[in-house]
């Protein structure tokens, strides 16, 4: 038998009474009682023979993918969990029919004798779509549980499946999706195992593959080395693969603070925001970038906070750490930082205070204590926008009240 993956693999024949020339693009040889044509190339099959001799030579081919097939590979994964060093996955790969049993012995599809090829060879694939067949780094799994890397240079590929591994996630080798590459997609159709997996060749699926595994990426698990490298093909040198494409500051790449991978963008926002001197304090670990990666950032342009997201971040430190925001009468330096960053929301030429009513970035004074607070409202109502002043007096504040402009 062929090993399934040396580099100058061969296809064996297929054999009838007598062997038949022509290679059956197997890395096996099927053998069946079916008549050969007199080149000896294929076989013969057409309306100039008997019609029992057709449903005989039908049924045969048939037979393969009904009875063969199936115990082939159980016997095969047998091997592989009983006897790892001598019959491996690869080589069990390198076993699976790449095309449907008639055109291991013809050129031209037999279908038309028999319906039964077609169904029989459709049960077969189906069937492999819920066996544990595809080697990964988590071992022996689905087909739809794998994923499959393409279109990247050698090294940007490393660097991808260190990050999916450590989200978890089971990663086929450039070897073993070079096998399943063999398969035929015209027979395999939608149960193609390449198919079937989830693919990574470019920004969007690598963003989803990440987000989908469910797994936040963490510097101390990726290692320094894996984390610059990954930065640097995200964001800093990206790939030729998504240079041009905006979608890659989607993907979590940038260490923050505290050592998790985040995105530079998510959505139409971003994440990480120019320097802000005279806050520093407000700005929560999320959206600190980690302080051994900040050189590395120069010249990575960042976002420029505009009101809503400086309220956001005053609101995400609060609520992060809300004992350190209770009373801001002990923290003199804190409550200058606040209160500067709620000056820069109010006197923004953006500002619009309904955008920013679910946030808490008011320091005032709550009996006796200095507190963060959102704006006033009445229910879900805000005042400044729904509640006008000079109505319901007794349900405002007299620590803030402010509208937007007319």
């Amino acid at each position: 038998e062929d090993d399934g993956f040396s580099s100058q693999r061969s296809s064996l024949p297929s054999y009838t009474p007598i062997a038949l020339t022509g290679n059956s693009g197997e890395g096996f040889g099927p053998l069946s009682f079916l008549p050969p044509h007199e080149s000896r190339p294929k076989i013969k099959i057409d309306d100039t023979m008997n019609s029992e001799k057709v449903v005989w030579a039908s049924a045969s081919l048939a037979l393969f993918s009904s009875e063969l097939l199936r115990p082939l590979l159980e016997t095969h994964l047998s091997l592989i969990e009983t006897s790892p060093t001598v019959f491996s996955g690869e080589k069990m790969l390198g076993q699976l029919p790449s095309k449907r049993p008639d055109m291991w012995f013809s050129d031209s599809s037999l279908a038309h004798n028999s319906r039964d090829l077609e169904v029989e060879w459709a049960k077969y694939t189906q069937w492999t779509t819920e066996k544990s067949f595809v080697p990964t780094n988590n071992g022996l799994v689905k087909p739809s549980d794998s994923v499959f890397i393409g279109g990247f240079e050698d090294e940007e590929r490393e660097v991808i499946v260190r990050v999916l591994e450590s989200a978890g996630l089971s990663v086929m080798s450039q070897s073993t999706s070079n096998l399943l590459g063999r398969l035929s997609e015209e027979f395999w159709g939608a149960n193609h195992p390449l198919t079937q997996a989830t693919t990574v060749d470019d920004a969007v699926s690598l963003r989803n593959a990440i987000n989908g595994s469910g797994e936040v990426l963490r510097l101390e698990d990726l290692g320094d080395e894996t984390v610059r490298s990954f930065l640097q093909l995200v964001v800093t040198n990206p790939s030729d693969v998504w240079s041009d494409s905006s979608d890659r500051l989607g993907i979590p790449a940038i260490p923050d603070a505290d050592g998790v991978l985040r995105p530079l963008k998510s959505g139409d926002n971003y994440c990480f925001f120019e320097s802000m001197q005279d806050i520093p304090d407000i700005l929560p670990s999320s959206r600190r970038i980690h302080p051994d990666f900040t050189k590395m950032m120069e010249g990575v342009k960042l976002g420029i906070a505009g009101p809503t997201d400086i309220a956001e971040m005053v609101h995400e430190a609060v609520t992060a750490e809300p004992d350190k925001f209770d009373n801001l009468d002990g923290d003199d330096e804190l409550l200058r930082q606040v209160s500067s960053a709620m000056v820069s929301i109010v006197t923004s030429d953006d500002f619009r205070i309904n955008l920013v009513s679910e946030f808490r970035f008011i320091p005032c004074r709550v009996q006796g204590e200095v507190r963060v607070r959102r704006v006033n409202q009445v229910n879900d109502r805000v005042w400044g926008v729904d509640v006008n002043p000079g109505v319901w007096r007794s349900y405002c504040r007299k620590e803030f009240i402010f509208s937007d402009p007319p």
